[in-house]
């Protein structure tokens, strides 16, 4: 099931955190992955709106995750380097 089908009406407001950080979890994961990428390419992949994306990489901003983003031809958003060579899979005790 996508991201955005598990998000129901119903549900309140702590459910709707938890598919938040899911989501955040999700860009980290996914730049350190593939590198440099539009909001609307993360849109698409998370079924979000461009604008959500761009409000989830300012809270990681804000949460001290070096997340860059640049502006026109071959922009997008992007880790720091520094941040990409960290290891992508946690073990069984992470």
């Amino acid at each position: 099931m996508s991201l955005a089908g598990m998000i129901s009406p119903g549900r309140g407001p702590a459910y709707r955190r938890g598919v938040r950080a899911a989501r955040l979890l999700t860009i980290v994961l996914t730049l350190q992955r593939r590198g440099r990428m539009t909001s609307g390419e993360l849109a698409a992949l998370l079924e979000v709106s461009p604008r959500t994306v761009l409000r989830d990489v300012e809270a990681l901003s804000e949460a001290g995750v070096p997340v860059v983003t640049t502006q026109g031809f071959d922009g997008g958003i992007a880790l720091l380097d520094a941040v990409r060579a960290l290891p992508l899979h946690l073990g069984r005790d992470d």
